[in-house]
């Protein structure tokens, strides 16, 4: 598999990451609406989102060879293009799918086929300044997420009684 990136450089960054903006993922093929399943995703846009707005960051795109073997793992691209992303939005994704984002600390987002990735941002800046669900809330605080969420309360100590 070949895997494109464009990164936006212009040095001009939206706010610190410590100071309550996220990268969100969107897999996309027209780089408008979310229209791809996440498996399948042949591309995808990543925003910087925070209270004060959003800026792309990247692009990428995934190719993959036609005499791909059937056993490859096609998932392993996807999830390195979305790495410390603290959500993928997408229109399908399968429970293997799922299990490794979260395990990198990415929240799946499943939304309908054409919806506008300008919308989507609307409605996380609208969340970030007024209560973000609890999900946009742990990625914030850089909490992690998923099973690690437990490991880590474990490891400093902290028991439900």
């Amino acid at each position: 598999m070949t895997v494109r990136h464009l990164r936006i450089a212009d040095g001009e960054g939206l706010e610190p990451a410590h100071q309550g903006s996220v990268r969100i993922a969107f897999a996309t093929a027209d780089r408008h609406t979310v229209d791809q399943h996440f498996g399948l995703a042949s591309g995808f846009a990543i925003y910087q989102v925070g209270c004060s707005g959003t800026r792309l960051l990247e692009v990428a795109d995934i190719e993959e060879p036609a005499d791909a073997a059937p056993d490859c793992d096609r998932l392993a691209p996807r999830l390195q293009v979305v790495e410390g992303c603290a959500a993928l939005y997408c229109n399908a994704i399968g429970a293997p799918a799922v299990r490794r984002l979260l395990t990198q600390g990415c929240q799946p987002r499943k939304v309908s086929d054409g919806t506008a990735i300008d919308t989507v941002l609307g409605t996380l800046i609208a969340q970030l300044r007024e209560r973000p669900p609890a999900w946009l809330s742990r990625a914030l605080r850089g909490e992690p997420a998923g099973e690690a969420r437990f490991d880590a309360m474990e490891a400093t100590g902290w028991w439900a009684d």
